[in-house]
């Protein structure tokens, strides 16, 4: 049995997977890595793995990830870790105030936010609309 070995990629999203594949791969993105594919997209497409129950979220085209690939597995399937804060961006302004208890979600294209406070004495959960521009 091969031993497990595991490389993590920075990645950009070239194509989101429709909803006519199957269930297992809902969700899934295609990407390219600078590292892993030389700048050329993956052949197969990373499927998520979030380390929280409940969480979802299927990453749009342009977006960052980062990849994990098993390379100990006969048939290595990537699988996309988190998402990658740009090194162009700043974090939003929300999440500066009380950080690290202050946590969150912001939209990529639209900018809705969904915060989330878990400084005593300042609990808060919060949704914002943004209207688009």
């Amino acid at each position: 049995m091969p031993s497990s070995f595991k490389e993590y990629h920075f990645a950009e999203v070239t194509r989101v997977t429709t909803s006519k594949l199957t269930t297992k791969l809902r969700g899934a993105v295609f990407f390219k890595s600078n590292t892993l594919t030389h700048g050329t997209e993956y052949p197969i497409p990373a499927e998520p793995s979030f380390p929280v129950k409940g969480q979802f979220y299927v990453p749009k085209v342009g977006e960052q990830i980062e990849v994990e690939i098993d390379t100990g597995t006969e048939h290595v399937v990537p699988k996309y870790m988190r998402y990658v804060y740009s090194d162009v961006e700043d974090i939003d302004e929300e999440f500066k105030t009380n950080y690290p208890n202050r946590q969150g979600f912001v939209t990529p294209i639209v900018r809705h936010k969904l915060i989330f406070d878990e400084t005593t004495g300042q609990r808060l959960v919060r949704w914002v609309y943004s209207q688009p521009l």
